[in-house]
């Protein structure tokens, strides 16, 4: 199993299609992507322009899959 955690943190007047963008892209990696195992985007309750992504994959070949997609 591979693991990444990464926070973004987003301009306030860009956040609504930051969002809109994530969801497409999620959908994508589900479809796509079987060594995905999960990809989920979430905010943080002490700024509401931040987003944690929690990415975890198969393996490390998973993980490079999803990096040159």
């Amino acid at each position: 199993m591979y693991a990444l955690v990464v926070r973004f943190d987003v301009l306030s007047d860009r956040l609504a299609e930051f969002d809109r963008q994530v969801a497409l892209t999620i959908d994508a990696i589900t479809a796509h992507e079987p060594g995905t195992l999960t990809y989920v985007s979430t905010g943080v309750d002490e700024d509401a322009c931040a987003r944690v992504f929690i990415e975890i994959y198969a393996d490390e070949d998973a993980f490079r899959t999803h990096e040159l997609v």
